[in-house]
């Protein structure tokens, strides 16, 4: 803007710069809020049709930074299509770094963390779709244990519980073990532990420098 009019109108001549310069910051403040009204109204599209992601007891920190850091949205006219943003079986190690430890569960090393982790929230510690042993389990049952089905029905789900002595094991557990007498010289001991027992007591869950994944 020029001000060249006479000192009188000086004064008028910096108000009107002082305005000019104030409606510029206000549009740039504008625009830059709509851009986050936008970002959050995306989620909230999301959620629309896929309910409440957090409404889990634990959530996973990631779902504080949108939907869009593991999903790409592509609109083509009338269909929308969500894909991941990364292959499925690398998606976790983006951000989890992979062990390399000698031995590896094998949904693990091969990426499929959702089998047992709920990737937004869960009512389980650790993300688990459901209480260790139950999770553990429903691909660890033999034939013949809980049912005859590799996957516990739902009346005969394994989960640890207490007696007047403590902690007891499951008989799903016991089961398993029968016939491993490492497992066997510790029963007496983990049946009257400080804390209840689950398959997680004896083994990790994604990788060990042991053999069938032991702690030690």
């Amino acid at each position: 803007m020029s001000c060249s009019a006479p000192a009188p109108r000086d004064m008028r001549c910096a108000q009107k710069a002082i305005v000019s310069l104030l409606l510029f910051l206000f549009a740039r403040g504008a625009q830059a809020q709509t851009v986050k009204q936008y970002t959050h109204r995306a989620d909230d599209n999301c959620s629309s049709c896929h309910g409440d992601k957090t409404s889990g007891k634990v959530v996973h920190p990631a779902m504080a930074m949108g939907c869009a850091v593991c999903h790409r949205v592509d609109v083509h006219g009338k269909t929308t299509t969500v894909d991941l943003t990364v292959p499925r079986e690398q998606i976790c190690f983006t951000c989890h770094l992979k062990s390399e430890d000698d031995y590896l569960h094998p949904p693990y090393a091969n990426g499929r963390c959702v089998s047992c982790h709920d990737p937004h929230s869960s009512n389980f510690p650790m993300h688990l779709r459901a209480d260790v042993n139950t999770v553990c389990l429903g691909c660890h049952t033999p034939p013949g244990l809980a049912g005859g089905t590799s996957q516990p029905s739902s009346d005969q789900q394994p989960r640890p519980g207490n007696d007047s002595r403590g902690p007891r094991v499951d008989p799903v557990l016991q089961g398993i073990h029968h016939s491993s007498g490492r497992f066997l010289d510790l029963l007496p001991a983990l049946q009257t532990g400080p804390q209840p027992v689950t398959c997680m007591s004896c083994h990790q869950p994604h990788s060990s420098h042991e053999s069938k994944l032991l702690r030690k």
